[in-house]
């Protein structure tokens, strides 16, 4: 007889739960961790927890890990219940949330997976999202700014009771932590002075979840809207909130409301930057607008206010939620890689509307300055095509067998789920689409983002000067001709890409000094269509689109 249910045969769990969609999807081996849960026959719900087994089984990075091996990572016990809103309600694949505990009861901070010691995780499901890489991604790219913290990610697979249960992203939940959202521990017996002053982690989001202490704002979002944002109080939580505190912070967020409503709202002393932290206003929005989260600003929205000995501004962030970004929603303009989602409410109507002040502060010309100089400092670095297509690609690699036993227990692959704005065939053509959507709103924002900058990441001879590229014939049936004015030397590199994101052409040249060259590049195999070029020489990147007719 099985000691523990998980050293059972996967086998005998298939006959145990009966021949389903899930039958093929037979997990022994994983190049990814393993997680066994066992909830002792109890059933996981919304609330309360429940009490389970967790066991994890992880070798290492690059080594593979077995189903029925003993627990080397994490052998001990956890509370588990369903989390999220939509997801939950909507998706037969279910998002958890989980502590783990030690016996009496109390929480065990543990580090898993190379991640700081913490008591309280999340397996999210990804359910609609078929890559199973975007949460992963936009918080990659958020630590990548450096500003802040960002949930860090393991991808899993997950077995509950003997039932394999797919792809999961393990991964860190929103709290007060030195190691996670870093503002000062702030208790009910801190009460006055600057103790009182912080530590807040506040959010607009739904109401549902964990009752928070909340308040509505007395501004619209936009002029005639009848709705109005509601703060929450993430933390600390309602109980422990004592009514000094309460007061504090919804004054301070409604004096923030008031004054930037105001005459003065951009006024450098009294006004927006004596309220908010810019600098990590301008990262969580440049993160929002290229991943292009069409739920940005107005759902899963925190922000954190520290005392004000530390900082007296409201910091944005940190991200949270992202599985409808990179083109995975079909409705206000989700899948377009136009467009801005921080005028929202210009745009839309909604049960759930931005804060006003952030189209405002959008305006302002000092920060759209700020923007412009962060976006060219991101772009020569963690930002660049070939860096952020060497992630996906790998990251497909990694998840290239797990995914299809993923598609085995969930066989959604080629079908559509709310809200996906593209549908592929097949993995690979999921992972083609993220590329292409990425490639063309990274492009349409270098195009579009407002304000100049004249110092960051750009050479000193770059600087003030008209670049120039002419591109022609367009259409073009068997040669296209690239003319390129620089002021600069180095090696031209020219790259052409399908509207999935697959390269077509590479070429390099030597562009020995400054000056005019004409550029011919031979065509007659490239099968008609459109196609997406880059043109680069050191920090000076052009693109364009052109159109291939047959003969």
């Amino acid at each position: 007889m099985c000691s523990f249910l998980f050293r059972c045969s996967f086998l005998l769990s298939v006959l145990a739960f009966g021949v389903s969609s899930f039958a093929l999807a037979q997990l022994t081996d994983s190049n990814l961790p393993i997680i066994r849960i066992d909830t002792g026959g109890r059933t996981i719900v919304d609330e309360p927890r429940i009490i389970a087994k967790m066991e994890v089984v992880w070798n290492g990075p690059g080594k593979r890990n077995a189903l029925n091996d003993p627990a080397n990572h994490y052998d001990g016990s956890i509370t588990i219940e369903f989390r999220g809103s939509t997801s939950q309600d909507l998706f037969p694949k279910k998002p958890y949330g989980l502590d783990t505990i030690l016996p009496n009861g109390e929480d065990n901070e543990v580090s898993l997976f190379g991640m700081p010691k913490g008591h309280d995780w999340v397996l999210n499901a990804a359910y609609n999202d078929k890559t199973l890489l975007r949460d992963v991604l936009a918080f990659k790219i958020a630590r990548d700014m450096g500003r802040y913290w960002a949930p860090r990610t393991q991808l899993v697979e997950l077995v509950i009771n003997g039932r394999y249960e797919g792809v999961y992203i393990f991964m860190e939940q929103i709290k007060r932590d030195k190691d996670r959202v870093n503002v000062s521990k702030l208790t009910n017996k801190d009460l006055t002075g600057d103790a009182l002053t912080g530590g807040y982690i506040l959010k607009v989001d739904k109401l549902t979840g964990d009752k928070s202490f909340s308040w509505t704002s007395a501004i619209p979002p936009k002029p005639g809207a009848s709705q109005r944002i509601t703060y929450q109080v993430d933390y600390p939580s309602m109980e422990d909130l004592a009514p000094e505190q309460k007061t504090y912070i919804r004054q301070w967020m409604t004096n923030l409301d008031t004054d930037l409503n105001g005459i003065g709202w951009n006024n450098p002393t009294t006004g927006y930057r004596k309220y908010i932290d810019t600098a990590s206003m301008v990262d969580y929005l440049l993160l929002n607008e290229v991943t292009k989260n069409i739920d940005g600003y107005r759902l899963s929205a925190f922000m954190f206010k520290d005392r004000d000995s530390k900082d007296p501004r409201l910091r944005i962030g940190p991200p949270w939620d992202y599985n409808l970004t990179f083109g995975n929603a079909d409705y206000h303009d989700g899948n377009d890689t136009n467009d801005w989602v921080v005028l929202f409410n210009q745009r839309f109507n909604d049960s759930f509307y931005i804060p006003f002040w952030w189209a405002k502060i959008w305006q302002d010309t000092n920060f759209q300055n700020d923007m412009r100089c962060r976006w060219l400092s991101l772009r020569g670095g963690k930002l660049t095509r070939s860096h952020m297509f060497h992630w996906v690609d790998s990251m497909a690699v990694v998840l290239n067998e797990a995914q299809k036993r993923n598609f085995q227990r969930w066989p959604i692959m080629g079908k559509y789920v709310w809200p996906n704005g593209f549908v592929g065939t097949s993995y690979a053509s999921e992972i083609d689409f993220l590329r292409s959507w990425l490639l063309l709103r990274m492009g349409w924002i270098d195009e579009n983002l407002p304000g100049s900058c004249s110092t960051v990441n750009i050479p000193p001879e770059m600087r003030d000067y008209e670049k120039n590229l002419y591109v022609y014939p367009n259409p073009f049936s068997d040669q296209l001709t690239l003319r390129y004015n620089t002021p600069l030397s180095g090696i031209l590199d020219v790259e052409l890409f399908s509207v999935l994101g697959r390269r077509v052409m590479q070429k390099e040249l030597l562009i020995p000094y400054k000056g005019s060259y004409e550029i011919s590049l031979p065509m007659q195999t490239l099968a008609p269509g459109i196609y997406l070029g880059t043109v680069r020489l050191l920090s000076d990147v052009m693109r364009f689109k052109v159109v291939k007719t047959s003969k």
